[in-house]
């Protein structure tokens, strides 16, 4: 696992930059606001269900996709520890509603779609599909099933819509796991291309995360100091219980223990943010929440790896 700690190291390294290369990029006007604001979109939609379809058909077995139980409770058990540490804090500072509910998904749910899958992809290149493909079937119900309850303050929204179910990132998830059981693959100069784009997730995630900073100003990060309360209880204490529980309980590999625990350390999902401003709840929370553990995380995953690769 030192190998995994050095990339992981490395890696901090270029995220930091490409958010500092957005940074730059809208502070200079080189990218329009329109144009920023089309990033996250065009990741979910086009890049990375490319990913899946790239990487999944040919991640391994039928028979191997069968063993991933242990894995799949192991990620079950980190959204429930985040989730119940996101509302011990929430209850600690006193956050009313709907700061409270918006605090338990910035808190609770992580940035696997534009920091945490690439991630893993540099760091187990080989085995990073299948872990995905569970990880996604949970992540699903997180963001389209639990996440709009709790932004939607009192039922505001009216009848909840499940269309959002209905996916490119989910129905290509669906169609690469019929052809990884049934053994089908793309010709290979369809495969490359494929891959290409999803390649293209982590400098795009990142470089939209810089430009968000950049026009929302670092006066926002600074006006809400329960903020600063949730940033340890996100970025360390919870991946730290989570890697001990799942590591006591669980007879998953290294391999796997390891990414889920990276999957644990990640800062907030972006489309919390979106979601929060669209049910009308604490967008300023959510936004906060976004950038300032994005920044730290920065800082707190080498760390929080490095003990638990000295641990193991």
């Amino acid at each position: 696992m030192e190998t995994e700690l050095a990339i992981l190291r490395e890696q901090m390294v270029s995220f930091l930059t490409l958010l500092a290369i957005g940074y730059g990029a809208m502070k200079s006007k080189l990218i329009s606001e329109a144009a920023a604001d089309a990033i996250p979109s065009l990741v979910m939609r086009l890049v990375l269900p490319a990913m899946l379809l790239a990487k999944l058909p040919v991640a391994g077995t039928r028979s191997e996709l069968m063993t991933m139980g242990w894995v799949l409770l192991a990620i079950a058990i980190m959204f429930g520890v985040h989730m119940l540490f996101a509302f011990l804090s929430g209850k600690l500072m006193r956050l009313r509603q709907p700061t409270f509910n918006v605090h338990l998904t910035v808190c609770g749910l992580p940035n696997s779609a534009f920091v945490g899958y690439p991630l893993l992809f540099i760091m187990f290149p080989d085995d990073t599909a299948l872990f995905m493909a569970a990880y996604m079937l949970l992540d699903t119900v997180m963001l389209f099933g639990v996440a709009p309850v709790l932004l939607d303050p009192a039922g505001k929204g009216g009848k909840r819509d499940w269309r959002g179910l209905i996916s490119p990132t989910n129905v290509c998830m669906v169609i690469a796991l019929t052809m990884l059981l049934l053994g089908l693959h793309f010709p290979a100069p369809i495969q490359s291309t494929l891959a290409g784009i999803g390649d293209m997730s982590k400098p795009l995630g990142l470089f939209y995360i810089g430009t968000d900073i950049a026009r929302r100003g670092a006066g926002k990060l600074l006006k809400r100091w329960q903020l600063y309360g949730m940033l340890p209880v996100k970025l360390i204490l919870a991946p730290v219980c989570i890697f001990w529980l799942i590591h006591a309980l669980l007879p998953i590999s290294d391999m796997y223990l390891m990414m889920v625990g990276i999957m644990s350390m990640l800062p907030s999902m972006l489309t919390i943010c979106i979601q929060a401003k669209e049910y009308g709840s604490d967008g300023e929370y959510a936004s906060g929440g976004l950038l300032l553990s994005t920044i730290v995380s920065m800082f707190t995953m080498p760390v929080v790896m490095g003990w638990m690769v000295s641990w193991m």
